[in-house]
């Protein structure tokens, strides 16, 4: 296979030994060649971005020649792949060290285009050749502006930083040797020198809100489960109470004597395959029916939205919980063990989520999904759970009484559901299909008042 970019065949055959799933479909058959070639260079630009992550400004200068051997074997110049880089504090971070360290590295370009290069990084203008020249005075030089994002950048500040806000030097050695999810992007899951403790530790303590949610990273994401919760506060999440059955059912197609803290677990257990399941701290976005949640087995905070139709687009939702991090990012886990937050699942579920909308919105379709729901109270699959034989109310077996104390407790519940059906009928529904809609619901009545579920 040909490639428009300089990549050994065993780099390449060991990128896509990464990405095997990726390439043979179910007909065992190989993708598209330039499916194939887009994740050869994506693959080398996220090594790039790992390494670039890994190497500080103030690392000997042998580091980063490697990073620019790596960027130049992708077919591009730095500045071209910098200025594609999608994490803007990387790219900004690599362009620094140019800009302060030219002379030091060395290019594979020709000499004119090295020189080109450097113009651009310093960001001086090319010369145009003038067939007279005349003298011109020359310009007072305008003082560079100092950036005031990049101390989080330079290690000395990040340092600094963190000795004023609790860490020792020893207990920042104390990281050397321990675990950082951060790191995985680059294969080294461990912190190797007290430099990358320093960088890893001040990442995963340093907070400051999103302003942009186009450019996020992890020092915007929260380090502790109240920053995480005061976060998703700004983006529609609401706390569920999930004593309240209303309040559940904003977000859960569980009816009345499910809609509770059981219940959730068990519709939660039920997604993941497991016989039992634990949270606390549950919040819920009701335009989204994205759901997060405190997972007690794991020690991990989930997200996921819930099942439901849109009965407008009849597009549906399917349950499958995902992670968000490990609040705190240090220590949740192991002692002094550096987690990880998941920011792409940020962007998916909570700040520009482009998944299935819930709308407010019933016809004549979907609303039998609420007449099925009422129902429930008392049939099951269709066939009913209760009879009425001379006033008394037994179960469909005649093995058991719901006695008026027992109905006390199930009629309220009945008639509640029945009142919010024929509100939600009154509400999308006009002129003839409406006296339609009310000649099924009276039927509904009658079923309930046959069983003294319904007065």
């Amino acid at each position: 296979m040909k490639t428009n970019f300089n990549i050994s065949e065993s780099e390449k055959n060991r990128i896509l030994n990464l990405h095997k799933k990726e390439i043979i479909v179910e007909k065992k058959e190989i993708i598209k060649e330039e499916t194939i070639l887009k994740l050869l260079r994506e693959q080398q630009e996220k090594e790039v971005e790992g390494l670039i992550n890994n190497t500080s400004e103030n690392d000997d200068y042998t580091k980063w020649q490697q990073i620019i051997d790596k960027v130049e074997n992708t077919g591009e110049d730095v500045v071209t792949f910098i200025k594609k880089m999608q994490n803007k504090e990387l790219a900004k971070k690599f362009g620094k060290f140019l800009k302060n360290n030219f002379n030091k590295v060395k290019f594979k370009q020709q000499a004119d285009k090295v020189v080109s290069l450097f113009n651009r990084i310093i960001g001086k203008q090319q010369p145009t050749p003038q067939p007279t020249p005349q003298p011109t005075p020359q310009p007072t030089s305008t003082p560079e502006v100092e950036d005031p994002n990049d101390w989080k950048y330079d290690l000395d500040k990040q340092k600094e930083y963190l000795l004023k806000n609790g860490y020792t030097e020893d207990s920042l050695k104390s990281f050397i040797g321990k675990g950082s999810n951060d790191k995985a992007s680059s294969g080294n899951y461990y912190i190797e020198n007290i430099n990358d403790a320093i960088t890893e530790v001040f990442k995963a303590t340093y907070y400051e809100p999103i302003t942009n949610i186009e450019e996020v990273s992890i020092l915007n994401m929260p380090k502790t489960m109240n920053q995480y919760f005061d976060l998703i506060k700004k983006y529609g999440f609401e706390e569920i109470d999930v004593s309240n059955p209303e309040n559940v059912q904003k977000y859960f197609n569980l009816s009345n004597p499910d809609a509770n803290q059981r219940g959730i677990s068990e519709y939660i257990a039920k997604s993941l395959g497991w016989g039992t399941y634990n949270f606390k701290s549950m919040y819920g976005n009701p335009k989204t029916r994205v759901v997060t949640w405190y997972e007690d087995a794991n020690k991990v905070v989930k997200i996921g939205q819930t099942d439901f139709t849109n009965n407008r687009t009849d597009q549906k939702t399917t349950f499958k919980p995902e992670s968000i991090g490990s609040f705190p990012l240090i220590g949740s886990d192991e002692n002094k063990t550096l987690n990880q937050v998941w920011i792409n699942n940020f962007k998916d579920y909570i700040l520009d989520p482009e998944i299935v909308q819930w709308e407010d919105y019933e016809d004549a379709e979907s609303i039998v999904n609420k007449y099925n729901y009422v129902r429930s109270w008392w049939t099951e699959n269709g066939t009913p759970k209760y009879k009425n034989v001379d006033g008394k109310i037994l179960s469909a077996d005649g093995k058991r009484e719901y006695t008026d104390k027992h109905l006390s407790f199930v009629t309220p519940g009945v008639t509640k559901d029945i009142k919010e059906l024929e509100d939600a009928i009154n509400k999308y529904f006009k002129g003839e299909e409406l006296q339609k809609q009310l000649v099924e619901l009276e039927k509904l009545k009658n079923e309930a008042r046959e069983i003294k579920f319904y007065n």
